[in-house]
């Protein structure tokens, strides 16, 4: 079934809710009375009310306990769906030019196949990198990842793996280029990272730099007073070019009288090259995934799962 933004109008005037999930709460703005006579047209109501199918849609959509959202970024183009659970029950929203598709899918694979067409479904991973970082050491990481891009790109594949100056990062993590990874993360994300050089020099020596479980040491602090990406970060950072897709993971859950969330961030730079960002508290998880991975991250916030509280 579609739902036009007048007919989702009309609806979240009929089902008010405070669910903070519901597609009601966020019908945005629309025309009631243009929303009924379209709904009525379309055979929605038996008599003067809504035909019982209509109404358990809109029971999962005016009051979920659980959703999931997944939004695609590529180019011009965004694909956004969302999954709704109230009980056993489970609605699928699909983003449209003109409102929303709803629809009581028994399987996501048809799904999960067009959404293929932008993630693949190659299970290769280019570099094993797996990190778990505070949100400042995760910016600071990102943030030399970019300037090695920006180095790759500007010397077009000719250049050598690059040092990077303490001075430049700083001056980039402050204010990041729009479409970097820093910005991305900025974005979503309250993170800042207002160190001076020197300060930001003697975090790297304690945090990446330093050779501990977490890290590894992922930086190398040269006699230069220079900067480098130690082992594959420095590969990868020299491949992970141009973006070009960005995919939002979403989870909420109503527990009690408090929403529950997980956020996630996909970036995609090549087939075989989709770095995860997993969001949580003050602290950032960072991997390298495969296209059929996920695709699986994207079943499952489809399915919106009960979280960990």
């Amino acid at each position: 079934m579609h739902i036009d933004f007048n007919a989702l109008a009309y609806l979240a005037g009929q089902y008010k809710t405070e669910n903070r999930m519901s597609l009601l709460k966020n019908a945005g703005k629309g025309d009631p009375a243009e929303g009924e006579k379209l709904l009525k047209a379309e055979g929605w109501f038996s008599g003067d009310s809504l035909r019982p199918d209509g109404e358990a849609l809109l029971e999962v959509l005016a009051a979920p306990e659980r959703s999931g959202r997944v939004a695609i970024r590529e180019g011009n183009v965004l694909i956004e769906k969302l999954g709704y659970k109230k009980g056993e029950s489970y609605v699928l929203a699909e983003h449209t030019e003109s409102g929303f598709e709803v629809s009581r899918s028994e399987s996501l694979q048809p799904v999960l196949m067009a959404l293929s067409q932008v993630t693949g479904m190659s299970r290769v991973v280019a570099y094993d990198l797996e990190l778990e970082l505070s949100s400042e050491d995760a910016l600071i990481y990102l943030g030399l990842v970019d300037l090695y891009r920006k180095t790759a790109m500007l010397g077009l594949w000719s250049v050598p793996v690059p040092d990077v100056n303490v001075e430049a990062l700083a001056a980039h993590l402050a204010a990041p280029v729009a479409g970097s990874l820093v910005a991305m993360v900025k974005d979503r994300r309250d993170f800042e990272v207002t160190l001076k050089p020197a300060d930001l020099k003697a975090r790297l020596v304690s945090g990446l730099g330093a050779a501990s479980e977490a890290t590894s040491g992922l930086v190398k602090m040269l006699d230069s007073g220079d900067l480098r990406l130690a082992g594959d970060h420095g590969k990868f950072a020299m491949e992970f070019l141009v973006p070009r897709a960005v995919t939002t993971l979403e989870v909420f859950n109503q527990v009690g009288d408090k929403l529950a969330g997980s956020e996630a961030m996909v970036v995609s730079a090549g087939l075989n090259e989709h770095l995860l960002i997993k969001f949580g508290g003050g602290q950032c998880a960072l991997s390298l995934i495969s296209g059929s991975y996920l695709l699986k991250l994207i079943e499952n916030v489809l399915k919106a799962p009960a979280l960990e509280v």
